[in-house]
């Protein structure tokens, strides 16, 4: 890099500092167990220049021991169906289809793996990486901004209806079983504050 483009970089962070997004604390909560995995949804409040937002983790945590290749994830980057409301039951637009829709209930794991750059296959695997789980190991399904799904304003309270989504692969390796878990619902009040909904 040259000197002079590190002189007006320089002099950009001065004039214009960046300003980075602030994140209150986690909230941690699990959801029921399906196919020997349990969903558990981290979930913070990020305000930063563009306002606030949610920001939605999903882990898997392992019941049992699984050989590797068992679980892979879907090609929606969320990895879950969602839905967003009103607290008074009116649905929120959605700003895309991530989340919305259900992919097949039956694919081909090639079909999953073809759609992915080499470089990047191996990360489509749950655990991403290794090649088997044992009993209590928990791994990153996915995460994501609540504004990136759908278009709401952070002042009304919501409701979020979240369900985890991932392939069981057959043990011939070849098929791929879509496995919905359980809905799990929050509300996520504008005051920052979560709540699980029975």
């Amino acid at each position: 890099m040259s000197r002079s483009l590190l002189l007006i970089l320089s002099i950009a962070a001065v004039v214009f500092p960046m300003r980075k997004a602030s994140c209150e604390p986690l909230a941690e909560i699990k959801g029921t167990a399906t196919n020997d995995l349990q969903p558990d949804f981290l979930i913070e409040l990020e305000r930063g220049a563009r306002g606030a937002d949610w920001r939605i983790g999903i882990d898997l945590i392992a019941q049992t021991n699984f050989a590797g290749h068992t679980w892979l994830k879907i090609l929606d980057p969320t990895c879950a169906k969602l839905r967003l409301s009103l607290t008074n039951g009116i649905s929120l637009r959605p700003t895309g289809t991530n989340g919305l829709t259900s992919p097949p209930a039956r694919i081909r794991a090639s079909d999953i793996l073809n759609g992915i750059y080499r470089r990047y296959r191996s990360r489509q695997w749950w655990p991403s990486g290794i090649h088997s789980a044992a009993s209590g190991e928990q791994d990153f399904l996915s995460g994501f901004k609540l504004r990136s799904v759908f278009d709401y304003s952070f002042t009304n309270d919501v409701v979020l209806e979240i369900s985890p989504l991932i392939y069981k692969v057959d043990t011939n390796g070849v098929t791929a079983n879509l496995i919905e878990f359980p809905v799990t619902k929050l509300k996520l009040k504008s005051d920052g504050k979560i709540e699980e909904i029975k």
